[in-house]
């Protein structure tokens, strides 16, 4: 891990101390002169885990991506996994950067790494559409996922849904978030919300994370698995929660009314 800061990405010591007491100052001082001198602030006697801390945290700037790589070398045994998830998940609640982790794609299926949101994507696909059409509405861009059960901490979309589901005593006890939903073809799907005893799963969407062809193919194929499992599947989109919650709480609602209904026909033909 070798990370790389432009200008504007300074560590100065004083602020950034101030700011986060949790900053170990040996490493701090010996970071910025390097910094200073243009050289990457990789500080031999610390740990990776610590040193991927103790950088993101002395980031004077918040508007910037913090992109976590992994080389890759012997099978990584289950803790360092775990080690790895954890700290990913750290970052995403301490860090005010936006985290990307570049990670195997043999790693998806590892149970370790539940907490962390996978996207296949290839470098420069779809970059002029990208380009073209960037996120509105404060559309997150963050590849890592939250811990399981609760909503993406860093998607304003799924914040202000979970928000608003909270007040609205017909709904707030029925959904879960961020869980994997197995199907009968034995994959098993990260999804947004899912009422599990109604079958349903709703789905936010922000374009940046389902904008490529490869997102595309994989969303209805997804669908499909879960439709085939009993499941009925509702996609909103990122921007339409923003601009109008109340909306979507009445489509998931009407779907909610319209699952039980099915529910109970099912019953009554039976």
């Amino acid at each position: 891990m070798r990370p790389q800061f432009g200008p504007g990405h300074q560590l100065e010591s004083r602020r950034a101390a101030n700011r986060h007491r949790t900053l170990i100052r040996p490493w701090l001082e010996r970071a910025v002169p390097l910094r200073r001198a243009s050289q990457p602030p990789v500080i031999e006697g610390f740990s990776p885990s610590i040193q991927l801390q103790q950088l993101s945290l002395a980031l004077a700037e918040s508007d910037v991506f913090l992109i976590v790589g992994v080389v890759t070398g012997e099978p990584p045994k289950p803790a360092s996994l775990l080690s790895l998830a954890r700290n990913l998940e750290w970052l995403t609640r301490q860090v005010p950067a936006r985290i990307v982790a570049v990670l195997p794609s043999a790693w998806a299926e590892r149970a370790e790494l539940d907490s962390v949101g996978w996207e296949s994507r290839i470098a420069g696909e779809d970059s002029d559409d990208l380009a073209g059409n960037p996120p509105t509405l404060d559309e997150p861009r963050l590849l890592v996922g939250p811990i399981r059960g609760q909503p993406h901490p860093n998607s304003p979309g799924e914040q202000l849904m979970a928000s608003r589901l909270t007040l609205d005593p017909e709904l707030r006890s029925l959904f879960e978030y961020n869980v994997l939903v197995p199907t009968v073809r034995g994959n098993r799907y990260r999804v947004d919300l899912v009422w599990f005893a109604g079958r349903l799963v709703v789905e936010i969407d922000g374009y940046w994370c389902h904008s490529s062809r490869a997102d595309f193919e994989g969303d209805r194929h997804r669908d499909y698995e879960l439709h085939l499992s009993g499941y009925l599947v509702l996609r909103l989109t990122h921007d339409s929660v923003m601009r109008d919650v109340e909306l979507a709480i009445d489509k998931v609602r009407d779907l909610m009314k319209f699952q039980i209904g099915r529910s109970d026909r099912e019953v009554h033909t039976g």
